[in-house]
């Protein structure tokens, strides 16, 4: 929760302060399936190594409120926004992060999704490849995106306005021992005490983000990529009908039930009419012979 005025948040990194406040607020994001990434220089954070996407997308990849980002790279960085419950336990079994990068053009404002990486004796390949193995590798990015509730706040960052992601942890593992970081300047980490509040759902991916289209649809989002203890969570928003669309929902009904269960009545009461002439015919033709 971003109080005005606090001016610690223009700073990186922080240990931050938890509490279970919900703030109601969606991130949604539809990443290609795959990219090519190279790594490339980028002091935006200290001690990292980052990958760029090839050639910049016009694809918007994350909407977060109502502003739209577009994929970038990523950054592996052992510098990183802290949550005190990660700290609890053993902050060293979170030693790095990935950090997915991805910017707003129109506005040149920044989103950062954070996701803590747990020390292994063994690489999540996929986190390893992205950054040691990137010779003409494909990655899906969607795959990185951990299916749990989030914190979130926003800062001057770089003097860039930016909306920081935190997830608290996650699946994703890597190798202390294959781990090289370019160390370019050591920054002090800031320990806040505003405390943070949570998402009151987890991400939602879709099968396509943009800005140009109604995004006013129905969505129903159950990721399979990450086991958790939480309930999946479903979004149902609210379906725009216009008056065309009632117009065309009333033709529907008239047209395929009312039209129908008429013709149905105009066929009874034609038959019981034939069977009534029938009889009377039969009772009449009968009389005669007697």
């Amino acid at each position: 929760m971003r109080i005005s005025g606090d001016e610690n948040y223009d700073s990186y990194p922080h240990n931050f302060k938890s509490n279970t406040l919900e703030k109601d607020i969606s991130l949604y994001y539809s990443f290609k399936d795959n990219y090519e990434l190279k790594v490339v220089e980028n002091e935006l954070f200290s001690n990292n190594v980052y990958v760029q996407i090839g050639t910049l997308g016009e694809d918007e990849n994350v909407k977060f409120g109502n502003k739209y980002y577009t994929f970038l790279g990523m950054f592996l960085t052992d510098e990183y926004d802290r949550i005190d419950k990660i700290d609890l336990n053993n902050e060293k079994s979170h030693s790095f992060a990935l950090i997915i990068h991805c910017k707003n053009i129109q506005t040149n404002s920044n989103i950062f999704i954070t996701i803590p990486i747990k020390n292994s004796d063994t690489d999540d390949t996929n986190v390893y490849n992205a950054f040691y193995n990137t010779n003409n590798m494909v990655f899906d990015v969607n795959a990185f995106i951990p299916n749990k509730k989030f914190y979130s706040y926003s800062s001057n960052y770089n003097n860039e306005v930016s909306n920081f992601i935190i997830f608290e942890t996650s699946s994703l593992t890597i190798n202390l021992d294959n781990v090289n970081l370019n160390k370019k300047r050591n920054i002090l980490r800031k320990s806040i005490k505003t405390p943070l509040s949570i998402s009151k759902y987890a991400p939602f991916r879709k099968q396509h983000i943009s800005s140009k289209i109604n995004n006013d649809i129905i969505t129903i989002e159950c990721n399979p990529y990450e086991e958790t203890d939480e309930l999946k969570d479903i979004s149902v928003e609210k379906l725009n009908i216009t008056s065309s669309r009632k117009k065309n929902m009333i033709y529907v009904i008239i047209y395929y039930i009312i039209i129908p269960c008429i013709g149905l009545l105009v066929i009874y009461f034609i038959f019981r009419l034939i069977m009534v002439f029938s009889k009377q015919i039969y009772l009449l033709i009968k009389r005669k012979h007697l």
